[in-house]
């Protein structure tokens, strides 16, 4: 008789089990869906906390955009916090370019403590708190159209504050980089361009 109470309490426990486990998704070797992650916030060093943690500093990767000038830029260079680098202009497509060296570091350290532009903030005189070179200076409608102007936002699409003039060195660096990168040949950059066959 105790053998069968105990044979029938050992049959409910395993079917009790089967159920929480038929309930439960399988995970089969399927990645779990990247909404389902929790952030990360990703700086020149790495990956840091999660989303909870203040943010005190931008969230790479940072997207340089240059705009403007007689030549008309619309350049896009997007920046990795392991100093790939990712080139857009109207003649090049697909280009990457890898920082190496004491620039990269000098480079990734600089952009990664600078401070975010607050929303509640008026922008600075001259444009965007983001902004490697600012307007033109007073002129005729010309001159100023032809200014030639850097917008620098992190992975949030929040702007990184260059107006102090104490970060003029940080400005020209990251001013040489765009220049550099989106040359027809990269002269201080390693960079491979995919060539495209032009059909008749």
């Amino acid at each position: 008789m105790g053998r069968t109470r105990l044979a029938a309490a050992m049959s409910a426990l395993v079917v009790a089990l089967s159920g929480c486990a038929a309930g439960a998704p399988a995970n089969n070797g399927t990645p779990t869906p990247i909404d389902s992650r929790l952030p990360t916030q990703t700086f020149a060093g790495g990956a840091i906390g999660d989303a909870t943690d203040p943010i005190i500093g931008p969230v790479f990767p940072l997207t340089l955009r240059r705009t403007g000038g007689v030549a008309g830029y619309d350049d896009t260079v997007i920046l990795q916090a392991d100093g790939t680098v990712l080139v857009t202009t109207r003649s090049i497509h697909g280009r990457e370019c890898q920082l190496s060296g004491a620039q990269q570091k000098h480079l990734l350290s600089l952009l990664s403590t600078l401070r975010l532009v607050d929303a509640t903030e008026t922008p600075t005189a001259g444009g965007l708190g983001g902004t490697v070179g600012g307007s033109a200076p007073e002129g005729d409608d010309e001159t100023t159209n032809d200014a030639i102007v850097i917008d620098i936002t992190d992975h949030k699409l929040r702007p990184l504050d260059l107006s102090d003039p104490s970060l003029g060195e940080v400005a020209g660096l990251v001013g040489s980089l765009v220049a550099d990168v989106t040359l027809s040949t990269p002269a201080a950059t390693e960079c491979t361009t995919p060539t495209s066959t032009v059909s008749n």
